[in-house]
């Protein structure tokens, strides 16, 4: 058993004692790499009571696992606080190999774990944490003691060091994440998603100024982020059901930008040319007039049957053609693709399978 690389503890609500870790024998399981902790889905934490939210915490904290961890999963607990093995200190051996973690419905804690000095944590997933309102210092530094906080000031510790890939998901509750300019943190953060988070206003621009890696960012379903700029090092990003997005502007290194259902947008400025763009929106009545000073080699473009009809009647010069003449290529589809139309700039040609009376030809 001591061999074990792999392991799953499931309906963990049942388990009301600490001796459940005397029967797992976590610690002792010393080549373990993957680990999983999963409570019911329909196990509704709100019907709970604070005893029995107790009694998931003490558990939780007891099963602390070995250091050889590499991947943990804690899915549906619904314990306020999170286990101690978990808020990582500055002793260097606690979870040193963990690579992947993912929090995934944990609806009870309104404050993220200190998670920031795990030293070689890659991808880090938090979704459905509906009770957390801010993100801050605490996230990325347990410097709560103030010889903790003299040394991580004073020294060259960098919170999440490694870490390559950042998501939050379906975080209904989260307003403000906050940090400060003068911390450094996430030097190679790639990859950063963030969706379903209705109530955050503005990206974090902290970690913006630091997070000089970053290469895609995707943003979706958030309603209340009106502007994304200033990315300077984003190469990709993906923008999508922002339904009060207002602006975009000044990402001087883009290569490809998707722009999906965001129909308040209309300012998309500061971008230098660039490779390729999709735009889709099949609600919109007109091209966004945007378009007419964004530069990119490629637009590929999916709309309702009326605006892609309007655009196939119409020629260079007009009303939605002007919108787009200036890029060398242009394919507009309807959202299932069975009507098109291909524009080329140079040398000049244009083809669809829409006529007149808008029907396949």
């Amino acid at each position: 058993m001591y061999q074990i690389l792999e392991f799953h503890l499931v309906s963990l609500e049942k388990a009301l004692d600490v001796t459940v870790e005397k029967k797992t024998n976590l610690k002792n399981k010393v080549h373990l790499k993957l680990l999983t902790f999963s409570y019911t889905p329909n196990h509704r934490p709100q019907v709970l009571t604070i005893e029995e939210k107790k009694a998931a915490e003490d558990v939780l904290n007891e099963l602390c696992p070995p250091p050889s961890l590499e991947s943990l999963t804690i899915k549906g607990y619904f314990g306020h606080q999170f286990p101690n093995w978990l808020h990582v200190g500055t002793d260097p051996s606690d979870l040193k190999f963990l690579r992947y973690l993912d929090l995934t419905d944990c609806e009870c804690f309104s404050q993220l774990p200190s998670l920031g000095q795990l030293p070689n944590l890659d991808i880090l997933r938090i979704k459905g944490a509906i009770s957390v309102t801010k993100v801050g210092r605490k996230f990325l530094l347990d410097d709560s003691k103030d010889h903790i906080r003299t040394e991580v000031t004073h020294s060259s510790i960098v919170p999440f060091a490694q870490l390559n890939e950042l998501a939050f998901i379906g975080m209904s509750n989260w307003i403000e994440w906050l940090l400060e300019e003068d911390l450094p943190a996430m030097p190679k953060l790639n990859k950063l998603f963030i969706e379903d988070c209705p109530k955050l206003s503005s990206l974090l621009k902290g970690l913006l100024f630091h997070a000089t890696s970053l290469e895609y960012l995707q943003i979706g379903d958030c309603e209340t982020i009106k502007y994304v700029e200033n990315l300077q090092s984003v190469k990709e990003p993906c923008i999508f059901k922002n339904s009060n997005l207002e602006k975009i502007s000044n990402l001087p290194n883009i290569s490809f930008i998707r722009i999906l259902e965001c129909p308040n947008l209309k300012i998309l400025e500061n971008l230098k040319p660039f490779h390729r763009m999709e735009l889709e929106d099949i609600l919109m009545e007109t091209l966004p007039e945007y378009l007419i000073t964004t530069m990119p080699e490629k637009l590929t473009i999916w709309c309702k049957n009326e605006l892609l009809v309007k655009i196939t009647s119409q020629g260079i010069g007009d009303t939605e053609w002007k919108k787009f003449e200036h890029i060398p290529v242009v394919k507009i589809y309807l959202n299932d693709q069975s009507l098109y139309a291909v524009y080329q700039k140079t040398p000049f040609n244009f083809s669809t399978n829409v006529d007149s009376q808008n029907q396949s030809i």
